[in-house]
């Protein structure tokens, strides 16, 4: 597993998948997607000496800006985004 560090997130994509018969088929739109669950979370960061908590937990589903994520693929070719926690825009409940 990775570990985020300071003020970064760790995100797994959500992927919505058409079945037909017994091919899944992506559409553009789906490939694009911005939605993810949060899997690790940084302490924060310091801002004048005091620890910033991040906004999100383990577990919350987000949107965030996905051209500034940095793509991490670990041994088993699972694909996580690391993402800073002000790219992070909203959390959907």
């Amino acid at each position: 597993m990775i570990q985020a560090l300071r003020d970064y997130v760790v995100l797994e994509k959500i992927t919505k998948e058409n079945k037909v018969g017994s091919i899944y088929i992506a559409t553009k739109k789906e490939e694009e997607s911005d939605k993810a669950i949060v899997v690790n979370v940084g302490e924060g960061r310091l801002e004048q000496g005091k620890l910033i908590p991040n906004d999100v937990k383990i577990g919350d589903t987000v949107l965030f800006k996905k051209y500034t994520a940095t793509e991490y693929e670990d041994e088993d070719k699972k694909k996580y985004f690391i993402v800073k926690n002000s790219d992070i825009i909203a959390v959907i409940k």
